[in-house]
């Protein structure tokens, strides 16, 4: 009867440590499903720095350090360029002069981009004044170099007498590097006459790496 007993409470031990043996299994297999909690830090401990090649993503609201020295520096360029130098420059001009203009063309040159800079043109503006029946064929802005241009429209402002007062204001987007200049030209049918004209340009200058 003894042996029995003791063969009952062996069985119900080993019974028990099955259960316990089933329940952190099924705990453990739980856990590697959910994968790591939140907010689990992770520390590298060898390679450092850490290799890293091809494209990463980061996301959150990580903090990443650069160890870039003065030797090899990091260059970093913001997008909205807020120390950007804003640039505004404005001509006056007669067709019967003889500063690249005469008969029924002419070519209005601006200053000379600096060494270092390029200059961005983003308006150009200005007004006509037209008689002796002269009309206008086009404008356009360009280079003193020609390697690019853009075609100006133009409004028909008033008339007053003989005098036909044309308006223009056009929003572009042109690039003139260092030692070019911006040149606008204007082509009519026929001399205007010695009538003063103007045009101005507007945009900013950006430093060159």
């Amino acid at each position: 009867m003894n042996k029995l007993k003791t063969n009952l409470v062996v069985a119900a031990a080993f019974a028990v440590l099955a259960i316990i043996g089933t329940i952190m299994n099924a705990q453990y297999a739980t856990a590697q499903q959910q994968g790591p909690p939140d907010g689990l830090a992770v520390r590298l401990v060898s390679p450092l720095p850490l290799p890293v090649t091809g494209n990463v993503v980061i996301t959150g609201t990580p903090t990443v350090n650069f160890g870039n020295t003065a030797a090899n520096p990091l260059f970093v360029r913001n997008p909205d360029e807020p120390g950007r130098n804003p640039y505004q420059e404005r001509k006056s001009f007669t067709f019967t002069s003889t500063d690249s203009c005469g008969g029924n063309n002419c070519d209005v040159t601006f200053g000379l981009v600096p060494a270092g800079k390029r200059l961005v043109v983003t308006d150009v503006s200005g007004e006509l004044g037209l008689q002796g029946g002269a009309s206008l064929l086009r404008i356009f802005l360009g280079t003193s170099i020609p390697n690019m241009r853009v075609n100006i429209p133009t409004n028909l402002e008033s008339v007053s007498g003989a005098i036909q007062f044309r308006q223009f204001n056009q929003q572009v987007h042109l690039y003139v590097e260092a030692s070019n200049a911006p040149e606008v030209t204007f082509e009519l049918s026929t001399n205007p006459g010695n009538f003063f004209q103007s045009v101005a340009l507007a945009g900013y200058y950006v430093n060159l790496p």
